[in-house]
């Protein structure tokens, strides 16, 4: 089966576990939540919602197979999501420094809106300077 991306999007695969994947109640085709947990030194964890309405594409077990196979453990350990091509570094870097969750959206099987950035997020600030402090040492090397 071929993956179906909208304009401007990109496969992001998540490592999960059944915690991780909403208690195993997450299905291919739902929507869900990205939720980032980033604990900080000497500071309270910072959590909130990253993106809205993200498309699950499929999720397969440690052995690549869909969990929904006869054959697969039906255990998930990858989650294939459809995002932004924009927020691919955002997310990477929340998985880098943090904890990724998804929980099923509110609005699960609602197609008009797809992978959205919550931009009033409270952890979208602490990212945003991350990967502006990576993108300056980067430049600083390439000097």
């Amino acid at each position: 089966d071929a993956i179906e991306l909208r304009a401007g999007q990109a496969v992001y695969a998540l490592e999960t576990n059944l915690a991780g994947a909403a208690g195993n109640s997450l299905v291919p085709g739902q929507r869900a939540d990205l939720h980032v947990l980033i604990e900080r030194r000497n500071e309270p964890p910072l959590t909130d919602c990253l993106i809205r309405n993200a498309r699950i594409l499929s999720i397969c077990d440690h052995r690549g197979l869909n969990v929904a196979d006869e054959k697969s453990s039906g255990i998930p350990y990858l989650i294939s999501i459809a995002v932004s091509r924009e927020d691919l570094n955002l997310i990477s870097l929340a998985e880098q420094t943090g904890t990724i969750r998804l929980f099923a959206s509110a609005a699960a099987y609602d197609t008009s809106q797809e992978a959205v950035r919550k931009t009033d997020s409270l952890v979208l600030p602490y990212l945003l300077g991350e990967l502006d402090a990576q993108n300056a040492s980067a430049a600083e090397n390439r000097e």
